[in-house]
């Protein structure tokens, strides 16, 4: 399901619940950098989820990441985020998305500044397959899921699991090598108290080429193309794909 007022992607399913952060286009000034944040709630649980709000009136750096794109499951580009902050309420360079709503399936393509970011969000029997195509000019391109504090996770090879969910991540082309780790992040669920959670960080790679096709928005690569794992199959021109297999334990 669509909101297209507030611009999110909803599923449900018995004590599941998912959402994308997916706006079209701002109708207001946005109030953080979401864009394309993913939560999921399982069981009354918020296994993958945001940091919150933690003050409108406080000192740096506090002030700076709690409204960023590292205090949110999405894609980071060179440690930047994909609004510049104007003022303290205010954002620029509003990005606009392709939004494509197609039975189980949403798909959003984020055109920032000098570089790419797709997402697709496809339910399966057993969770979510989010699928991330990357591409333009940068250094590194980090995939940041913020995981449950309550949790007991573990890292195993390209991805972590604790008793309730399991993440796996794929990447296309074959052969990229990445050392990812469970990193320190902090949330707010309460104004003016913060505390810490665990973040799984999944760097991409460095030194990519120049933006491919400039002229023109790529189109979202389908999920099969990240279980084939065939770069010469893709039919998009982005440098990289990331795919995150999310595994829920529903009981």
């Amino acid at each position: 399901m669509y909101f297209e007022d507030g611009g999110y992607a909803v599923w449900r399913r018995g004590s599941v619940m998912a959402m994308l952060r997916c706006p079209r286009e701002f109708r207001h000034r946005p109030s953080q950098c979401d864009i394309l944040h993913f939560d999921l709630w399982c069981g009354g649980r918020n296994l993958l989820r945001d940091a919150g709000s933690y003050s409108y009136n406080c000192e740096e750096p506090w002030l700076s990441y709690f409204g960023s794109s590292s205090a949110h499951n999405t894609i980071r580009f060179d440690d930047r985020d994909p609004m510049r902050k104007l003022s303290r309420f205010l954002y620029g360079d509003w990005p606009r998305g392709d939004v494509q709503i197609e039975g189980r399936e949403s798909a959003l393509l984020s055109r920032l500044p000098g570089m790419f970011h797709g997402r697709i969000v496809e339910p399966t029997e057993s969770g979510f397959t989010v699928i991330d195509n990357i591409g333009g000019r940068f250094k590194q391109a980090v995939l940041r899921w913020r995981l449950d504090p309550d949790q007991t996770w573990d890292i195993e090879g390209n991805g972590c699991r604790s008793e309730a969910l399991e993440l796996r991540i794929r990447t296309v082309p074959e052969g990229l090598t990445a050392t990812s780790q469970l990193a320190e992040g902090w949330e707010s669920l309460y104004y003016l108290q913060k505390s810490p959670l665990p973040v799984f960080d999944y760097p991409g790679r460095t030194g990519l080429p120049a933006t491919p096709h400039r002229d023109r928005a790529p189109q979202p690569i389908a999920s099969r193309s990240v279980r084939n794992e065939r770069p010469d199959q893709l039919p998009v021109s982005f440098s990289e794909v990331h795919g995150t297999l999310i595994f829920a334990n529903l009981r």
